[in-house]
Formats: C-alpha cells, structure tokens, sequence
C-alpha cells in the first residue's frame, strides 16, 4: 500500500494506490477487486448534499458483503485543503464502498476509513465515517479510500481526491488503478 500526495500553491493531495511484488494469489486479487467496487461505489455516492455517513456506509456495505467487515479498520475518508485531513469526513460515501465490499464477502477486512477532506492540510474535515454527521457541499475536496486488510494476504488500499459537485464527483488524481505487480 502506497500512499502519497503533493503540495501545489499550499493546497494538498493525497491519494493510494496497491502494488505486489511478485503474484499476489487469487485471494489478494479479490481483495483488490472488492476494494475496486467499494472505492468506486463510495465516489459515486459523492455530490453535494449528500451526507458524508452514506459515502461511508456504501464503501462498507460493499466490505461487509465480502465478509471482511472486521478487515475495514481504517477510515473511509477525509476532508483535503491546507492541511492533510479536513472537513468534510465521508460517511455517506463510506456507506456505498461497504455495501460493494460487503456483497462480495468481504467486510469484515474493511479496517480502513473510506476517505476525508484535503485542502490546505493532508487531512482535515470533513470526516468520511458511519459516524460523521456532516453533508457534503459543492466545493468540498475529499478523498474516497476503503481498504481492507486480511491477516496472511496483505492489505489493499485505493483513494483518489475528488472536487464535490452538485452532479457528483471530480476527481483530482488520474493515477490508474489497476494493481501493480
């Protein structure tokens, strides 16, 4: 799991990306998989209005269906502006990674946040959490990152920082996806 970001004129990003040296298996693939279908349920889940606890519960609910709930132990993701983690954190959207993640099995390995603010810090409000009570405004910049970690497998992590729009989502990282090997 890499996780890494830049600066440009004091604003941050942050963003993960998988890689494995050598054949992951077949079971390290699934995992990447699920964790494909929950990042990309959770930034469909992303637009203004929406509240952040749903971003997270649709991550998660992806996980949980997987079986690797207990694997999510990790945020799902973050509000991103001058500082790293910042408002808005993303339950909503969390809510759509889980429920991809759960349906394939794996929930119980979703240990990760699903995503959180970026902006002037790496990580600011707001919070991407079932728990989170805020909604996300056009403008927010957020990231969307469920991981799950299974003992004896390894661990996978995407995320992308995204612009919250009225329509949906705008991402800032263009990076591929695909698993590194």
């Amino acid at each position: 799991v890499l996780d890494f970001g830049c600066v440009v004129d004091g604003y941050c990003s942050d963003m993960t990306r998988t890689v494995s040296v050598g054949d992951p298996g077949p079971e390290a693939r699934r995992v990447w998989d699920v964790v494909r279908e929950s990042q990309s349920a959770g930034r469909d889940a992303v637009r203004a209005g929406v509240d952040c606890a749903e971003v997270d519960r649709a991550c998660r609910d992806v996980i949980a269906a997987a079986g690797w709930a207990d694997s999510f132990v990790h945020g799902t993701g973050h509000g991103v502006g001058l500082e790293i983690h910042e408002y808005p954190r993303l339950g909503d959207v969390d809510a759509v990674c889980r429920r991809v993640i759960d349906e394939a099995g794996l929930g119980d390995r979703f240990v990760h946040s699903t995503g959180h603010g970026v902006g002037l810090e790496i990580h600011e409000d707001p919070r991407v959490a079932g728990t989170a009570r805020d909604s996300l405004a056009t403008g927010y910049v957020v990231t969307v990152e469920p991981g799950v970690y299974v003992p004896g497998v390894g661990g996978v992590r995407i995320e992308d920082t995204v612009v919250v729009t009225a329509d949906g989502a705008d991402p800032l990282t263009a990076f591929p996806k695909e698993l590194v090997i």
